[in-house]
């Protein structure tokens, strides 16, 4: 799955509809939804600079985009059963460069929250 974040970035997020692992199957229209209220302007204090843990995290989606847009100090992602960390951890790797980029690019100022929040749109 594609994940679009803005006009020039996209994360790519692995998942398997048809696992019996719950945490494996989808990406949860809650994570994007709070990926979407943490990344707005006012309320982007309430992570920055703190550390994150998210409880049940699955494919990762929302730790992978708190951790490159919101300027955290650290993400820990957890879940339960083993396959579903295996593909967390791949889901992680693979977009490692785009977390390093977007983490830049906010750093330096560079980055304009409002433009590269626009929304988080899965596309087939």
């Amino acid at each position: 799955m594609i994940i679009k974040i803005s006009t020039n970035d996209i994360i790519g997020i692995r998942v398997y509809p048809h696992h019996n692992d719950v945490g494996i199957r989808r990406v949860w229209e809650a994570g994007c939804a709070l990926v979407e209220y943490l990344t707005q302007p006012q309320h982007i204090h309430l992570i920055q600079d703190k550390k994150v843990v998210e409880l049940g995290a699955g494919v990762g989606l929302t730790g992978i985009c708190l951790a490159g847009m919101c300027r955290t100090s650290q993400v820990h992602m957890t879940d339960y059963a083993s396959a579903v960390m295996e593909n967390m951890e791949y889901n992680v790797r693979i977009n490692e460069d785009w977390v390093n980029r977007s983490r830049e690019r906010f750093e330096d100022g560079n980055g304009d929250m409002n433009e590269d929040v626009n929304s988080i749109k899965g596309m087939p």
